[in-house]
């Protein structure tokens, strides 16, 4: 993909930026073009018609394979399973203590298969720290270690996995709890509020804790913005019976006290019944 330019690393299109007359400087380990004819020139040509920039030094990485989506969406701040065919986002990569080893953009080219561009002088410690997260392969383990680690394997997918729609009017989640229920909103922020919620009301919230336990007795069913099929929210919905979608994300946002509903728990959606 490169050639060399003493210990500087050229990309493919390095010759034709020297017959453009390139002004050519090190760059993050590249050998680079900086400038052409002048700087009020390429500024001008931006301003009026277009400009163009040698993005192939940026690192980029494959991930293909049917447990591509897990992995990712433990190393990228964004939420990747919805990403669609096609589909890029700007997100980061964040060390444990939260902060930025790198801001990238991943692409989603198929369901199994997506691609990282990162930032070229970063590129081998992004390589580094993708290495470190990736499993180990199992496949020399004895057949009951083997089938044990699949089922956490499975428990992490459904756990994190959330429904994603293109509907305008569907919520999606995590399927936390089973059954459907059609009922009106009641969307309450913290603790403090929980007397405004009426019996058989939807109750949509952030997250729910112990301090929540009297509402599990007079709700219809349950939506939450955050949470996973372990939650409290999935937890106790489930000792109660409730139907239970966490993981919605926005749903605090973007429903309304009194608008009716129907809350699938089997499939992890919410759907609002004045706009079906």
């Amino acid at each position: 993909m490169s050639e060399t330019a003493g210990e500087l690393k050229t990309t493919c299109l390095y010759q034709a930026h020297r017959a453009l007359g390139a002004r050519l400087v090190p760059f993050g380990g590249w050998n680079m073009p900086v400038q052409y004819s002048g700087i009020l020139n390429e500024h001008r040509a931006v301003r009026t018609a277009a400009g163009c920039f040698d993005v192939s030094h940026m690192g980029r990485v494959e991930f293909n394979g049917p447990d591509c989506v897990p992995y990712l969406q433990r190393i990228f701040t964004c939420d990747v399973a919805r990403l669609q065919p096609g589909q890029g986002r700007y997100t980061l990569i964040c060390v444990e203590d939260g902060g930025i080893l790198d801001d990238t953009i991943l692409y989603c080219r198929r369901p199994d298969s997506f691609l990282l561009v990162c930032n070229a002088s970063n590129s081998p410690t992004v390589l580094s720290w993708l290495a470190r997260w990736k499993s180990p392969d199992l496949r020399g383990l004895p057949e009951p270690a083997r089938r044990l680690n699949g089922a956490l394997l499975w428990q992490l997918d459904q756990e994190w996995s959330t429904v994603t729609t293109t509907e305008a009017n569907v919520i999606g989640g995590i399927a936390a709890s089973a059954g459907v229920y059609r009922g009106r909103v009641r969307v309450i922020r913290s603790v403090d509020c929980l007397a405004k919620l009426l019996p058989g009301e939807v109750l949509v919230c952030p997250a729910t804790s112990s301090a929540w336990m009297m509402v599990f007795q007079r709700a219809g069913a349950l939506v939450a913005d955050h949470g996973s099929t372990l939650s409290h929210t999935a937890i106790v919905a489930r000792e109660h019976g409730l139907p239970a979608v966490v993981a919605t994300g926005t749903a605090t946002s973007r429903l309304k006290d009194g608008e009716e509903v129907i809350v699938d728990g089997n499939l992890g959606t919410v759907r609002r019944c004045a706009e079906a």
